[in-house]
């Protein structure tokens, strides 16, 4: 299972890599609204993430208590825990908070865009505000974890790793729940919201890719519901054990959290390839000659655009 999870996010990051580096070197001419900066932030941190996620999540939870790696986890237990190992816990819900502040910085970029006239420019002069925002909000939460303890502990259930804190996982998930709640709820009414604007603008005589946009707004919403479900499941059975059995619920929940990272993760690489044109085109043609294609060659981006399939929205028919 270790070797499958791993192999298509080697995959999944070349091909995120790829997209970015496409972004990136004509961030000035085809890619300079403000959602491919989004696009170029949110590869950083979901490759940071996913390093991270190594040593906090996935090779404890595909470790055997008597596997080859076993002896390494069981040098940090609670009773021979060293300070150093809060710093990558931390960092994972740090991370975590962090991808849905993206995505939620997506949902904005989008809403914002779409609802009120010239906002790109303050996008384009306080992006920096919001890169503050997404790593400073995470950061204060966390604090808790880094004043306390981190160890290793067993999975009973599946008989592997995972880490824990002194401060208590009710604790933290006390914490988490209610943050993602309210930042899923917030994304479901601009996703809304957006999308009757568009509906609007169809009607008032303009070209509006509505079936493409409504796709991307039941994904996102769907991405968001389920891992905010997870968040609830775990923070209700940790603090009120409705369940006979509730550790297996939560170890299949555990089960279940790295694979809805991984759709987190790549959900924004493949939308943006899947439903940009210019991107698509742009990598596609760079692929099979080998080289950076021409200016002339790479599609242009509308100045005015739909901040998450990058086509225009406010073309007028004619």
């Amino acid at each position: 299972m270790f070797l499958f999870t791993l192999s298509y996010q080697i995959v999944g990051f070349v091909f995120y890599f790829v997209i970015a580096y496409v972004v990136w070197k004509f961030r000035k001419t085809a890619f300079k609204s403000s959602f491919f900066h989004l696009i170029l932030l949110g590869f950083i941190l979901n490759f940071t993430t996913f390093l991270n996620s190594f040593l906090s999540l996935r090779l404890p939870m595909f470790t055997k208590t008597t596997g080859f790696l076993a002896p390494f986890f069981l040098q940090f237990t609670k009773e021979h825990s060293q300070k150093w190992l809060c710093i990558p816990h931390a960092l994972h819900f740090a991370f975590a908070y962090g991808q849905y502040n993206f995505n939620f910085g997506v949902c904005l970029n989008r809403w914002t865009i779409i609802k009120f006239n010239n906002f790109e420019t303050r996008w384009k002069a306080y992006f920096w505000v919001f890169i503050v925002v997404t790593i400073g909000i995470p950061a204060a939460l966390v604090v808790p974890i880094l004043l306390n303890t981190s160890y290793y502990s067993q999975n009973e259930y599946w008989n592997t790793f995972y880490i824990d804190s002194t401060f208590g996982r009710k604790n933290i998930y006390m914490i988490l729940t209610p943050y993602l709640a309210v930042v899923t709820g917030v994304n479901i009414y601009m996703n809304i919201s957006s999308y009757r604007k568009m509906i609007e603008l169809a009607k008032s005589g303009f070209s509006v890719p509505d079936k493409r946009f409504l796709v991307i707004s039941f994904y996102v919403f769907t991405v968001d519901m389920f891992l905010t479900t997870l968040s609830v499941a775990n923070c209700t059975i940790l603090n009120f054990q409705p369940f006979t059995d509730n550790l297996t619920v939560l170890s299949w929940i555990a089960f279940c959290t790295p694979f809805a990272s991984d759709v987190l993760t790549f959900c924004s690489p493949l939308l943006t390839f899947t439903m940009c044109h210019s991107v698509s085109v742009t990598a596609s043609k760079m692929k099979r000659r080998n080289m950076v294609p021409a200016p002339d060659e790479v599609y242009p981006v509308p100045a005015v655009m739909s901040q998450t399939i990058g086509v225009s929205i406010f073309r007028e028919n004619k």
